[in-house]
């Protein structure tokens, strides 16, 4: 549910910043774990009544390697090769 998914977060978020993340069985960078719950909540959300009543589509994307100051500019893809898919289903 979307209550668990958020205490889930939560949970990592203060073992982060106590420093405990990794004993408690975390991943050391928050990037995997940021990418888990977003296509969470995005499945979470598809199936939300209004969501459904309203034949509404509910997407999750990952652009790829993209050459952003994220990466380094060492991205494979310019940035609007990576926006591609994204606006396309918008």
């Amino acid at each position: 549910t979307k209550k668990d998914l958020f205490e889930l977060v939560r949970e990592y978020e203060n073992n982060f910043k106590e420093g405990s993340h990794i004993k408690n069985g975390w991943p050391k960078w928050s990037y995997a774990l940021s990418k888990l719950a977003i296509n969470i909540y995005a499945k979470i959300l598809s199936k939300h009544p209004t969501v459904t009543s309203n034949r509404i589509q509910v997407y999750s994307y990952c652009p790829g390697y993209v050459k952003t100051d994220m990466t380094g500019n060492k991205g494979k893809l310019t940035p609007a090769e990576g926006a591609t898919t994204p606006v396309f289903l918008a």
